[in-house]
């Protein structure tokens, strides 16, 4: 079978999308089928800046929300002829978009050649725009009625966890029965329990003898960055300083947020920033670290899907605590395969972490990896979408 895979992201974007898409495509080379792709790496950079980078600027000192909505439209129409040609020189069997804008660009090869499109629903419209306030506004009413165009136009919907799955169907008007719940999942095989801790730590710079407790989260409010931060003073009652707490990810507010709690609270030392670190790197910093913390909060009525940061973290063989929302709660049973907390409660984060340090954790351990590897690992996933491919090639 062909498979194409589009999203308006850039391939090398450090990002959930991009990591799904890219589990899902090695697992489908695993089976031996056919797979490409369309990001807008894809499309060259001089073409980028001219058609897209340039006039999207102009438009921003108009109003920076506007320009989103121009982004998007600009790319779908470069995507439109740039698919096309990849249609008429592979023939793809079956296109599976990763954003719901980026539908749009499957006009003509839809129109041509009905290929049949299935699209992945990872987050809410809101989410997607960065949390940008456009309530009630033009800019909202394009992208609500732009994700409302696709979920009816497409041939099914795959919704990464749950609440997302009641969300298009309450606030969409879509069937149930179109819509299948399949959460993310990890490469098994990159993601694995290493030995070489004091190896792993030289490589991001890490000091050998600390408890490294590690946030690989971007540094926005909807992940609840803040509160590890504000933990740290806790923790350092019952560690004194022999814990770090790591931060990864960049694209977000809550940065200097972070570094002021740390300067009030005069836990800076206990703090290190790595800033972004690419997908295939995090494997070893995980390896490096003694335990995850995903912190991540109810904002403005949404939540955290199933975590692949928590999902790659329980792979990797480190315990892992994560909130109790969302699809967090979807992945990880309490106790059993990791740990569930309170969201926004730095106390219960910093009780938690010392129960790591002092108490024996290969119960857990096992018990996620175990879980992972049956439930939520890319080969699973891959033949369970192979599926859903033939039934909608079928039903063509």
């Amino acid at each position: 079978m062909r498979i194409l895979f589009v999203t308006s992201l850039k391939y090398t974007d450090i990002c959930g999308v991009i990591t799904h898409m890219k589990n899902l495509m090695n697992g489908l080379k695993q089976l031996y089928h056919d797979v490409d792709y369309v990001t807008l790496s894809s499309i060259p950079k001089s073409i980028q800046i001219f058609v897209i980078s340039f006039p999207t600027t102009l438009i921003k000192r108009i109003s920076p929300d506007f320009r989103w909505m121009f982004k998007i439209i600009l790319i779908d129409i470069l995507f439109s002829f740039f698919i096309l040609f990849k249609q008429l020189k592979n023939g793809y069997d079956i296109i599976n978009v990763q954003d719901e804008m980026v539908y749009h660009s499957l006009f003509l090869v839809r129109k041509i050649f009905k290929v049949p499109v299935i699209v992945t629903a990872h987050s809410y419209v809101y989410d997607t725009l960065g949390g940008r306030n456009i309530k009630n506004s033009l800019v909202e009413q394009f992208f609500v009625n732009s994700f409302r165009h696709t979920y009816d136009r497409v041939d099914r919907i795959v919704a990464v966890d749950s609440r997302i799955k009641e969300h298009i169907v309450t606030n969409y008007n879509i069937l149930p029965q179109k819509i299948i719940i399949s959460k993310n999942f990890v490469d098994v095989d990159e993601f694995k329990p290493r030995t070489g801790k004091k190896m792993f730590r030289d490589m991001f710079g890490l000091p050998k003898n600390k408890f490294i407790v590690l946030c690989p989260r971007r540094l926005t409010k909807k992940n609840g960055v803040i509160y590890p931060a504000i933990a740290c003073r806790y923790i350092k009652n019952k560690l004194n300083d022999d814990f770090i707490l790591v931060y990864t990810g960049k694209g977000g507010t809550e940065g200097i947020t972070i570094e002021n709690i740390a300067h009030k609270d005069g836990v800076s030392q206990n703090i290190i920033f790595l800033g972004n670190v690419t997908h295939d790197k995090m494997k070893y910093l995980f390896n490096a670290s003694d335990v995850v913390i995903i912190p991540s909060v109810n904002f403005k009525g949404l939540e955290e899907a199933t975590s692949l940061s928590a999902l790659e973290a329980m792979s990797s063989g480190i315990p892992t605590i994560a909130s109790n929302i969302g699809g967090l709660k979807e992945i990880i049973k309490n106790n059993e395969t990791g740990y569930l907390i309170e969201e926004k409660s730095p106390k219960e984060i910093a009780k938690k972490i010392y129960e790591v340090y002092t108490e024996d954790q290969n119960r857990i351990i096992e018990n996620a990896r175990h879980f992972v590897v049956k439930e939520c690992s890319h080969i699973k996933r891959a033949k369970e979408f192979l599926k859903w491919y033939v039934e909608i090639i079928r039903n063509r």
